[in-house]
């Protein structure tokens, strides 16, 4: 198996356009399970952990932008994301699994049921997640959209 490891947004899409074949790994959660059960042997990785871009986490118009590479334990610390983030976080496998698993694993690896509200994907590999920043249950208020995000 073939393994890239870019620094930059970048040099992942190039890699990914010249090998489409190769599948994204960043906490390797859901991925590395499948490969070590026998179920998906890719034949080209790129390890997109390192890449800055994917890992921003604040707010933007009054909604929490958050990059596929947030992990579930940031998640958790920062305290720009929702209360509703933090407590779907929560839920997530053990503090190993929520220290290592990204918001993007879930959405490039197609498990529908996991998917966050608001969560979307864009083109081939998700960028990211956009939901207001103090949605629970899918009611948030509006006068908090409207305010400009705490520093």
């Amino acid at each position: 198996m073939d393994v890239e490891i870019p620094r930059t947004l970048d040099d992942v899409l190039v890699f990914l356009a010249a090998r489409p074949d190769a599948e994204p790994i960043a906490g390797g959660t859901d991925l590395m399970v499948e490969m070590n059960f026998g179920r998906h042997r890719p034949t080209a990785v790129v390890a997109i952990d390192r890449i800055d871009e994917l890992k921003e986490l604040r707010v933007v118009h009054g909604s929490v932008r958050m990059s596929a590479g947030v992990t579930y334990a940031r998640m958790l610390r920062e305290p720009i994301a929702s209360p509703a983030m933090q407590q779907a976080a929560r839920t997530v496998g053990s503090p190993q699994i929520r220290n290592a698993g990204t918001i993007g694993d879930v959405l490039a690896r197609g498990r529908h049921a996991a998917r966050p509200r608001g969560a979307r994907r864009e083109g081939r590999a998700p960028l990211g997640v956009d939901a207001p920043p103090r949605a629970v249950h899918g009611v948030h208020d509006r006068a908090e959209e409207e305010r400009p995000p705490a520093r």
